[in-house]
C-alpha cells in the first residue's frame, strides 16, 4: 500500500521547461506523421504532445515538461498512471502466461469474483473482452438474444464505440460518419442534457419529459420490438440529471425492455461511487466496464444476471484475447488497490471541491455558461452569450491552449476526466491555471 495518493505523482507538477510542444516533440510528431495514420487517434483540438512517461495524476513529455493530467489517459487511469501495485501484478504475470485464448485460467474466475464483488446484486456473472467496443457489441447481442426482440434505443450525443453495432448505437454518429450504412435496428431519443434541452424545458420542472418522449419512441416507432435501451449513465456531454436513471429504469421494466448501462468512461469509481448507477440505486440488466477497470490496460467486461449470460450460445464471443491473464491480473490489482487505498472516496471528496470551485468560477466568468461535475467526471460549457447559449469554441480553445502551455493537460474541450487519484492540491493548481487563462481570454 502506498503512503499517500500524492506520492504517486511527480511532486513538482506542473513544471514547464520549454513551451510545448518542444523541439523533441515536434521532431517525433513530424516523423510519426510520415509513417503512421496518426490523425485517426486524436479528437480535433487535442493538444499536440508526445508522452514520455506518466505517474499518478501527472504526465511527462519527451522535452521534460511535467503536466497535471485532466484526461486520465482518456478516462482510463482509475488508480493513476502506472500505479506500483498494478504494474507489479502485470510484470509478475507476464513471466508466467501471456495468453490462454478461450481456455479457463485461475485468474479468470478470480477476476470475475472481484468484479462481481463491486457490482450490485443480482449482477453475478461475467464475460470478458479486450475493449469497450467489445463490451458494447456483446451487450447488444445479449439483449437481442434474451428478449428475442430487435431494436436498440440509444441517446443523442451518447458515444458507445467505433465498431459497426457500437457505432450505430452511438448518438454521436458524426464521429463515425462516412462509414455507413450502419446496421438496422437502432432508434434514437434526445439525451438528458438540460442546458441544451431538446424540449426547451427547465429542470426539474420539466418532469424529465425526455423519458416520456422515449416512451413515445417505444410505442410509435418500434411497435414494441425494443430489446434494450443503452446509455452512458453519466453522459460525457453535460452529465445526467438526478432522477433520470430511476425513471428510465421504471419505464424499461414497464415495457419488458433491458437496460444496458455503459459505465465504460464513468464507472470504476470515477463519479465517487463504483458505478454511476449506484447514485440512484438502479441495477441495470447489463453493465459494461472497461478502461479504468484494468487501470488502462486493454480489457473489458460485461456483467449481468446468469439467466442472460447462460442464454448465449457456445463460441459466440471467442477471440484470441478474450481470456487474457495479464488483463485479469490488472483487473484484480485495480479493484484491490481501489478498495484498500480508498480511491473511490478520494474521487468523491476531491470531486466535491472541484464542483464547488467551478460553480464559483461560473459566477465570476461570463464565458462559463454551464457546469456539471460528479467526482472526476467534470464538464464545463464555455459560451460566448449566456442568453443564446452559443458555444464559445474559439475562446475555449484559447483558454485550454494557455492552460496547456502552463502545464495542464486536457482534451482541448470542456470535458475533463482526471485520474481518480488526483489530489486536492493538484486540483487547486489546475483550476487556478484554468481560471487565470479564462481571465486573460475574457480581457481580450
Amino acid at each position: 500500500m502506498t503512503g499517500s495518493l500524492a506520492e504517486l505523482s511527480w511532486p513538482d507538477a506542473p513544471k514547464i521547461i520549454v513551451t510545448p510542444p518542444g523541439p523533441k516533440a515536434k521532431e517525433i510528431m513530424k516523423r510519426d506523421k510520415e509513417k503512421v495514420g496518426s490523425q485517426i487517434y486524436l479528437y480535433p483540438g487535442t493538444t499536440p504532445m508526445v508522452w514520455e512517461s506518466a505517474r499518478g495524476a501527472t504526465v511527462k513529455d519527451v522535452d521534460g515538461n511535467i503536466y497535471i493530467d485532466l484526461t486520465g489517459g482518456w478516462h482510463a487511469a482509475s488508480t493513476g498512471h502506472c500505479h506500483p501495485r498494478v504494474v507489479q501484478s502485470i510484470q509478475e504475470q507476464i513471466g508466467k502466461l501471456i495468453n490462454a485464448a478461450g481456455w479457463a485460467t485461475e485468474l479468470r474466475y478470480k477476476a470475475a469474483e472481484k468484479m462481481v464483488s463491486v457490482c450490485p446484486s443480482p449482477l453475478e456473472k461475467c464475460i470478458f473482452g479486450t475493449t469497450g467496443t467489445d463490451a458494447v457489441e456483446l451487450g447488444i447481442k445479449m439483449a437481442r438474444r434474451f428478449t428475442k426482440k430487435h431494436d436498440i434505443i440509444s441517446l443523442h450525443t451518447h458515444f458507445h464505440g467505433r465498431g459497426y453495432a457500437a457505432g450505430a448505437a452511438s448518438g454521436a454518429r458524426c464521429i463515425n460518419k462516412d462509414f455507413g450504412p450502419y446496421p438496422s435496428g437502432f432508434l434514437y431519443a434526445p439525451s438528458p442534457y438540460c442546458y441544451y434541452c431538446s424540449f426547451k424545458q427547465e429542470y426539474p420542472d420539466c418532469g424529465l419529459l425526455c423519458v416520456d418522449y422515449l416512451e413515445d419512441v417505444i410505442n410509435h416507432e418500434s411497435d414494441y420490438d425494443v430489446a434494450a435501451v443503452i446509455l452512458e449513465t453519466w453522459a460525457r456531454d453535460g452529465g445526467t440529471p438526478k432522477g433520470y436513471l430511476s425513471k428510465l429504469k421504471k419505464l424499461c421494466e414497464k415495457h419488458g425492455i433491458l437496460l444496458i448501462a455503459d459505465e465504460i468512461t464513468c464507472g470504476t469509481g470515477r463519479t465517487g461511487k463504483w458505478w454511476y448507477c449506484d447514485h440512484e440505486n438502479v441495477v441495470p440488466d447489463i453493465l459494461l466496464a472497461a478502461k479504468g477497470i484494468t487501470s488502462a490496460f486493454p480489457g473489458s467486461v460485461v456483467v449481468s444476471r446468469s439467466e442472460l449470460i447462460d442464454k448465449m450460445p457456445p463460441s459466440c464471443f471467442t477471440t484470441s484475447y478474450s481470456t487474457n491473464p495479464i488483463s485479469f491480473a490488472a483487473m484484480i490489482a485495480t479493484i484491490d488497490v481501489m478498495k484498500e487505498e480508498k480511491i473511490v472516496e478520494n474521487a468523491a471528496k476531491v470531486g466535491d471541491y472541484i464542483s464547488k470551485r467551478l460553480h464559483e468560477m461560473q459566477e465570476e466568468h461570463e464565458l462559463i455558461g454551464f457546469v456539471n461535475s460528479k467526482g472526476m467526471e467534470i464538464y464545463i460549457e464555455f459560451v460566448s452569450d449566456r442568453k443564446t447559449k452559443k458555444k464559445a469554441m474559439l475562446e475555449m480553445a484559447r483558454i485550454l491552449r494557455i492552460a496547456y502551455e502552463r502545464g495542464i493537460l486536457t482534451y482541448g474541450s470542456g470535458w475533463f476526466t482526471p485520474p481518480n487519484v488526483l489530489t486536492h492540491e493538484q486540483a487547486e493548481k489546475a483550476l487556478n491555471i484554468i481560471e487565470d487563462a479564462t481571465k486573460e481570454v475574457e480581457k481580450k
